[in-house]
């Protein structure tokens, strides 16, 4: 039964997204008994497994995410619509064999994808009559007396939820909340953003490094930069295996853990069954900041990102057109024209830089 599973999902891949969806849907109906079988048990049914979360992606992605304000789709994506993200995520960490692996990837990619161009070129739309809000006028993170900011890079919704999930089922009280990434989303331009020190930053001309400056002396943030203002802001910059010390007065920290980011980097679509994991880890890390004597551990961070199986399609930006050209985005040149969408900073909404139609 996983054999004439596996085809009936690799030709899934040929077919429409609204054919695909209803198929798995009727797979779904054939198959989900299996999983109590004790064949399931035993590790021989991957496939049937994941198809309970391709059934999921399919209802997810029937339609696209509506709404006619950039507020009004975020507001549909955190109530329920993330779970599109997570289905994919989740049927892909089900597999391990090569021809488990091209079979539930034929399935995602033909349902998932289109549902993410759609969605985003609705996005894009909803941002011509509103844009995102540029960082000064966000609040910033802050910290109260006791409380310790945990910095995970790249910790995006639907795995922020998971962790929600996970630290309740363990008995700590948790609650979360969201806001707009910094664009564009990469941690140099993110991350700071995201901290307590947004408002010790500036940002002056958009540089290859999309980096902001020190609002002091208009010097270019570094790592070393970024922990001197921390501490002169009153945190305790930690580091990723130490506790701080939560009995002195007024005690706030900061500390960095997770490689979510970093992981999806290197493994690329591997990273799927690397979440649990990293979600481990990170918990553990919570843990162990709490029994050091922290009252609470604030976990942030600073954007998201997309995994779609055999890789997002490609838009060309010639070189001599950009001053640097990185895969989600790219800092143009004064005098160029591009025949790709452009978008403000974050930190200078007069600086543009160029991004991908989809």
């Amino acid at each position: 039964m996983e054999n004439v599973l596996r085809a009936a999902l690799v030709e899934i891949g040929s077919l429409k997204p609204t054919e695909a969806r209803q198929r798995l849907e009727q797979l779904e109906t054939e198959h989900s008994p299996r999983r109590k079988w004790v064949w399931a048990r035993l590790g021989k049914c991957p496939l049937a497994n994941a198809l309970e979360h391709l059934a999921m992606l399919a209802k997810r992605t029937a339609s696209t995410l509506g709404g006619d304000s950039a507020d009004a789709m975020a507001k549909l994506y955190t109530e329920g619509a993330y779970l599109a993200d997570e289905g994919a995520m989740r049927a892909a960490a089900c597999v391990k064999a090569a021809e488990d692996t091209t079979a539930v990837q034929a399935a995602v990619r033909c349902v998932y994808l289109p549902w993410l161009d759609d969605t985003a070129r609705h996005f894009q739309n909803c941002l011509l009559t509103k844009s995102l809000p540029i960082v000064a006028q966000q609040e910033s993170v802050r910290a109260e007396e006791g409380v310790c900011i945990l910095f995970a890079d790249g910790l995006r919704f639907d795995v922020g939820q998971r962790l929600v999930a996970m630290a309740a089922e363990r008995h700590i009280e948790v609650s979360s909340c969201w806001r707009w990434a910094a664009l564009p989303t990469v941690t140099a331009t993110a991350k700071p953003a995201a901290s307590p020190v947004a408002g010790k930053l500036r940002g002056n001309r958009l540089e290859s490094d999309f980096c902001p400056e020190t609002a002091d002396s208009g010097a270019s943030l570094t790592t070393d930069r970024f922990r001197k203002l921390l501490s002169a802001e009153g945190f305790q910059v930690i580091g990723s295996t130490e506790m701080g010390d939560a009995r002195t007065k007024n005690a706030r920290g900061w500390t960095e853990y997770g490689e979510f980011d970093k992981l999806g980097h290197t493994l690329q679509g591997k990273l799927a069954a690397r979440i649990e994991d990293q979600l481990e880890l990170l918990l553990e890390r919570v843990q162990g900041l709490l029994e050091g004597g922290w009252k609470r551990v604030r976990v942030v961070t600073d954007h998201g990102w997309l995994l779609v199986p055999g890789g997002m399609p490609k838009v060309q930006l010639p070189k001599y057109l950009a001053e640097s050209r990185w895969s989600r985005c790219a800092s143009i040149k004064d005098s160029s024209h591009v025949e790709v969408p452009i978008a403000g900073w974050s930190w200078n909404p007069q600086e543009r830089f160029a991004y991908r139609s989809n």
